[in-house]
């Protein structure tokens, strides 16, 4: 069993985005270090290089969240990418469910959360445009659509071509989302610089997009 995991950074924040926990509830930040792509916009570049991380025993893990967490159950694992310490993850998911916590993961979209990896209570699976430099990596539409329930994909928008992308792989995965469980995912979409969020409110208005949340990274103000 794999026991150690790279992190890049463990905090108390409020969560600052589209998710399971309300916006601006508090939680508990595990960053796990190392990614697997690098996105044009990527805010957290201390986070790319798993070496660049502290390796770290679950038991320590919990102990610092523990520690700092003043009694909030909510838990964000986000990177970096989750997804390239699999094994370890899964691990570090069964002993926090067994200390009752509900655990968000925030994950690139480049891999399939498969169940082996562990009970998360939701997951916020990103859709990488043009804009990001690496779109060419990210799923099938189709494994969009089948994600557990109370997941949530998120489109960071940088400009007009990413917007109407964007609005095409949403209508891809709407036609494949009954097959799996009927629920339709919530799709939040996020601004990134250059782009205000109030420009891409009114692209959204005028396409008539009112099943799509307009995310705001709150936690930045």
């Amino acid at each position: 069993m794999i026991s150690v995991l790279y992190v890049s950074e463990i905090f108390l924040s409020i969560s600052g985005e589209v998710g399971l926990f309300p916006q601006g509830s508090m939680a508990t930040f595990i960053r796990l270090a190392g990614c697997n792509l690098c996105c044009s916009y990527c805010d957290t570049k201390q986070a790319l290089i798993q070496s660049a991380g502290k390796s770290m025993l679950i038991e320590h893990i919990i102990d610092e969240i523990e520690k700092i967490n003043q009694g909030c159950k909510q838990v964000v694992i986000t990177g970096g990418e989750p997804l390239t310490q699999k094994e370890a993850l899964s691990n570090l998911i069964k002993k926090l469910k067994e200390k009752e916590y509900q655990i968000q993961i925030e994950t690139n979209g480049s891999f399939y959360p498969t169940p082996e990896i562990g009970e998360v209570d939701c997951w916020v699976v990103d859709y990488k445009l043009d804009g990001s430099g690496v779109r060419k990596h990210m799923m099938n539409p189709i494994y969009y659509a089948s994600l557990p329930p109370n997941s949530y994909v998120k489109f960071v928008i940088t400009d007009t071509r990413d917007f109407k992308i964007a609005k095409k792989t949403i209508r891809k995965i709407k036609k494949f989302v009954h097959f799996f469980h009927g629920n339709m995912p919530i799709f939040a979409m996020s601004a990134a610089a250059p782009l205000e969020a109030k420009q891409l409110f009114e692209w959204m208005e005028s396409s008539k997009m009112h099943d799509v949340v307009l995310d705001i990274q709150i936690h930045k103000m």
